[in-house]
């Protein structure tokens, strides 16, 4: 009977400093002297502040933080667990250890895999946790929300305006809109997504300096009589179907990516926010510009380097 009614009379008490921005035990008892025990009212405010039942209530009370800021003597990013004294506010970034960070993904991922394999830690394979920070493995995550977002978008513009449906469709759109902006409100977390669109408009796009004819020309696999290999120039088609067709409701989402751009960004950068209508809206290749080869590629490899370092020095 007892078992039905009280359902734990554990607790575990961590001394651990997890954000020193916020209340510690401490600070809340504040000065005993004199005092035999805590009233309800104090012990309420301890628990309200400083008890947590499962890890999300834990990310959420106390908001693991790690700051950072650019030091332009050496190029590098610099990353505290204290806020660093002396640093203005608009020179400072705060990389909150949520659910939506990338590096807290990807340990909750390893631990789960960990788990799950049976696998003890002499054995498993922690090299992987480069890996899943990549570039390559944040476009993966941004690549489904690029896909939610243009299928609801589509099926919000084909609604009629005062539809209730529609209404809902809005309010789970700016959600997504604010779920994207996350990316580019953080240049550090543009920068994957500059170093995927360079490849990809490296592999479709054309030099405006190259005279030769080496731009991508789509073609087919043939086969001779006499057995030969050859891959001839594919037929003219009116769009391309690697891209997307440029119909009224992917450009509704262009207009849309634009305008919350720079919304957020009263002194917004014309590249990034291109950058940022490539790659949660791709565009059809008749609206592909042409590019300068040499400093993509230059671009491409600045961007990589950094961002290596950036990472091994945040872990």
């Amino acid at each position: 009977m007892a078992e039905s009614i009280i359902k734990q009379t554990n607790r575990t008490l961590l001394i651990e400093e997890i954000n020193p921005e916020k209340l510690n035990l401490l600070t809340l008892v504040g000065d005993v002297r004199g005092l035999d025990s805590l009233s309800d009212d104090k012990v309420k405010e301890i628990n309200e502040a400083l008890l947590v039942r499962n890890f999300e209530e834990f990310l959420e009370k106390f908001d693991p933080t790690v700051y950072s800021f650019f030091n332009a003597t050496t190029g590098k990013i610099v990353y505290s667990k204290e806020k660093p004294a002396g640093v203005p506010e608009n020179m400072l970034s705060i990389v909150h250890l949520n659910a939506h960070n990338d590096f807290l993904k990807m340990l909750m991922t390893l631990v789960e895999t960990k788990r799950s394999q049976g696998i003890i830690n002499a054995d498993f394979k922690f090299e992987k946790l480069t890996e899943m920070i990549s570039p390559s493995k944040v476009m993966d995550d941004i690549k489904q929300v690029r896909k939610e977002l243009q299928y609801t978008y589509a099926e919000y513009a084909k609604l009629e305006d005062g539809d209730p449906h529609k209404l809902d469709l809005g309010d789970k759109l700016n959600s997504m809109f604010e779920e994207a902006s996350s990316n580019y409100q953080n240049l550090m977390a543009m920068i994957p997504l500059a170093i995927s669109d360079i490849k990809t408009r490296l592999l479709l796009g054309e030099s405006k300096e190259s005279e030769s004819n080496d731009a991508l020309t789509l073609g087919l696999l043939t086969m001779s009589s006499e057995g030969e290999l050859t891959v001839i120039e594919a037929p003219k088609v009116e769009e391309s179907t690697l891209v997307l067709t440029d119909d009224n409701s992917n450009a509704g989402l262009i207009e849309a990516l634009e305008d919350d751009y720079d919304a957020l960004n009263s002194e917004g950068n014309s590249y990034v926010k291109q950058l940022v209508v490539r790659t949660f809206c791709p565009l059809n290749s008749s609206m592909q510009s042409q590019i300068d080869v040499k400093k993509e590629v230059d671009n491409y490899n600045t961007y990589l380097e950094f961002y290596k370092n950036a990472k091994d020095d945040f872990i």
